[in-house]
């Protein structure tokens, strides 16, 4: 006679919780107000210290992708500020370690190229958007 098998998971497989990911309490959960306002602090903070001149890494360090650095900026005010005067920062260290011997000025030039928008033409004129330039031929 045949062996009778029994269907479906293990007793010990089915009791056990489903696996939720360690992080998924900081990376889902929208901050209040007051926490933004921290969080902008910490990144000005962070920013005035000799080393760190890189957005990405402050984000990086606070597990906050700049996607959501862009949406914090969106919904608070002071943080959108403090986030300006930071790629400021960022902007003015980059020039800084450009003029450096030690590091390397070309690096430097590509990441103010990409997030600054420098440029190496000086005939570009970058208006704001839903503005435009009219150029009228007046006689002199």
């Amino acid at each position: 006679m045949a062996k009778r098998t029994k269907c479906g998971p293990k007793k010990s497989e089915a009791s056990k919780p489903e696996y939720v990911g360690k992080y998924r309490g900081h990376l889902y959960k929208s901050p209040t107000s007051a926490e933004l306002e921290m969080l902008a602090d910490e990144m000005y903070e962070w920013f005035i210290q000799r080393d760190n001149y890189w957005l990405k890494d402050f984000g990086i360090s606070r597990m906050v992708s700049a996607q959501r650095i862009t949406e914090y900026a969106a919904r608070s005010d002071y943080f959108a500020r403090m986030l300006e005067v930071c790629k400021e920062l960022q902007e003015s260290k980059l020039v800084k370690r450009g003029w450096s011997k030690e590091y390397n000025s070309a690096m430097s030039i590509f990441a103010l190229k990409n997030v600054a928008a420098w440029r190496d033409s000086t005939d570009q004129i970058q208006l704001p958007p839903g503005k435009r330039l009219i150029i009228e031929d007046t006689p002199a």
